[in-house]
């Protein structure tokens, strides 16, 4: 999500923005890229326009950046109209209200949130998805802000 609303932005920036481990960024950066959803991005300078979190104009690169391909534009696109239509679907429900505070309490809501991709189950405790909390924040939000 971050690369979709930056164009580009290397690991530090990425993790200071989304208050993420640069260590665990790096690391995500490096898996997206053996799916083909990430790629290094070159040129001796980056422009505002293709930076979208620069201050300045203009600026001579001093880190490597990385930026969505094809694929991960079109992949991120698709999850954020499932997670959109999820939450559209479960607003107005006690489902979407228990998400929304973060509470589950029937087992049957837990099997159909695991269901829709939303709940992961470790070890007797439940936790929302990436996908999960990409629904929780639509419902939450809307999708007038994505």
């Amino acid at each position: 999500m971050h690369l979709l609303k930056a164009g580009i932005d290397y690991p530090y920036s990425i993790a200071k923005i989304n208050g993420i481990e640069i260590g665990e960024v790096e690391a995500l950066l490096e898996e997206l890229m053996r799916m083909g959803l990430v790629e290094k991005k070159g040129s001796s300078s980056i422009k505002r326009s293709d930076d979208a979190f620069k201050r300045s104009h203009e600026v001579h690169k001093h880190h490597t950046y990385y930026g969505l391909t094809r694929l991960g534009e079109i992949t991120i696109r698709e999850v954020k109209k499932r997670a959109l239509l999820c939450a559209e679907k479960i607003r107005y429900s006690r489902l979407g209200k228990d998400i929304e505070r973060g509470s589950f309490l029937m087992p049957s809501e837990k099997e159909e949130l695991k269901k829709m991709g939303i709940l992961y189950e470790s070890n007797g405790s439940f936790g929302l998805t990436v996908f999960g909390e990409m629904v929780r924040w639509y419902i939450k939000e809307g999708d007038e802000n994505n």
